[in-house]
């Protein structure tokens, strides 16, 4: 498992330097204090493009990163705790390339698998 850290609400240079020493390269990025999240979190629905340009930035590495790490992923393994083993023998064959369970040309979703159709899209940071 590769795990990675996110700084969150980070507001100074001794933030900064405080998670680099205690985390080291497993700090991804950071995500500093956001009048966006403020806003978010009093129902204002503000857009993402006027989320705080260095925020953006952060969050678009954390989605190459995700992107990044598909190949690793193992989708056997992590839907076999709902299904067991008719997963691994529906998915047998199939294209696995950039997509997952019910993304464009990914494998199929089962019954259990319950993802709108457009919450990928509603995922995908276009920034």
């Amino acid at each position: 498992m590769n795990l990675r850290v996110v700084g969150n609400k980070v507001q100074h240079q001794d933030d900064l330097d405080y998670l680099r020493q205690n985390v080291g390269d497993d700090l991804i990025g950071v995500l500093g204090q956001s009048e966006w999240v403020r806003r978010a979190e009093q129902g204002r629905e503000p857009r993402l493009a006027e989320l705080e340009p260095e925020n953006r930035a952060t969050l678009r590495v954390l989605h190459e990163a995700v992107d990044a790490s598909y190949q690793r992923r193992d989708w056997d393994r992590y839907t076999s705790r709902w299904c067991g083993s008719t997963c691994a023998t529906r998915r047998a064959g199939q294209r696995q390339d950039r997509h997952g369970p019910g993304r464009p040309g990914g494998p199929p979703l089962h019954a259990h698998e319950d993802v709108r159709d457009d919450a990928w899209a509603e995922a995908s940071l276009t920034v």
